[in-house]
């Protein structure tokens, strides 16, 4: 294996999400935990690069998750680290590293002090866990997050999947956070195209977001988003500028929920 986990002296930059189970792609369940990971890794200054939604298909899973764990420096999988049958990607990471399915004497000594007696086959099965994995033991938490290297294997359930990030979020820390500000605007977008060229143009190193808001008279809501707050600040001012001079009015609004 490769060593591009986020590591004491490897801050992680860019990230990815692998999103598991067909009840999503069938609509069945709406994807909690893409938003919640977004907003956090924002706050943390790492980029959230991309976003794969998989069946349960060990094929599909594996060579989604190979395509993202060379491409960023850290990938989330959510979902299917259940019992049942469609829980698999526990055996599809194993396949993507090549290794086996063994059982892991510590989960199981977790699961037999937690369980007791109510213990099962599913629980057993749980504890087959992908050759080389990682025990991640955080304060707090009953049972330890895994980790294959640099992918980290979270459960779909959108109340466990936030635990067990807040539990490991450690790792990401060190990055300067992103910043974000607004400027609301009256104006159709497909007016401004030219003032936006000229912003990106100055200033591109900030990335520019442009959201508009379904309403009447028609506005637009501009996003400025960097790490340096002095490089917003005078993108902001550089902007005003243009649509003064245009004499488009601002206006605070909230950020439209789509585009």
């Amino acid at each position: 294996m490769d060593d591009r986990g986020p590591r004491p002296d490897r801050i992680a930059k860019t990230a990815a999400a692998l999103i598991i189970g067909d009840e999503l792609l069938k609509g069945k369940v709406r994807d909690e935990n893409t938003p919640f990971l977004a907003e956090r890794l924002f706050e943390l200054g790492v980029s959230l690069g991309r976003v794969v939604y998989v069946p349960d298909e060990i094929s599909d899973i594996a060579k989604s998750l190979n395509e993202l764990r060379t491409a960023f420096d850290i990938v989330f999988t959510s979902g299917g680290v259940g019992p049942t049958h469609d829980d698999l990607t526990l055996e599809a990471i194993a396949s993507a590293f090549n290794v086996d399915l063994e059982e892991s004497e510590q989960f199981i000594q977790l699961f037999e002090e937690h369980y007791g007696q109510c213990l099962s086959a599913g629980h057993l099965r749980m504890a087959r866990l992908p050759q080389g994995v990682e025990l991640l033991y955080e304060e707090g938490s009953s049972f330890p997050t895994l980790r294959m290297d640099n992918v980290f294997i979270f459960p779909g359930v959108p109340k466990y999947f936030r635990m067990k990030f807040e539990a490991v979020k450690k790792y990401f820390e060190g990055n300067p956070a992103f910043l974000s500000e607004k400027i609301g605007i009256y104006a159709d977008e497909c007016d401004i195209v030219d003032l936006l060229d000229d912003l990106v143009k100055a200033f591109p190193m900030l990335a520019i977001g442009s959201y508009p808001l379904v309403a009447r008279p028609p506005c637009v809501t501009i996003t400025f988003d960097s790490t340096d707050a002095a490089l917003i600040a005078e993108a902001m001012s550089f902007f005003k500028s243009l649509l003064s001079k245009r004499n488009i009015p601002t206006v605070k609004n909230m950020l439209p929920e789509e585009k």
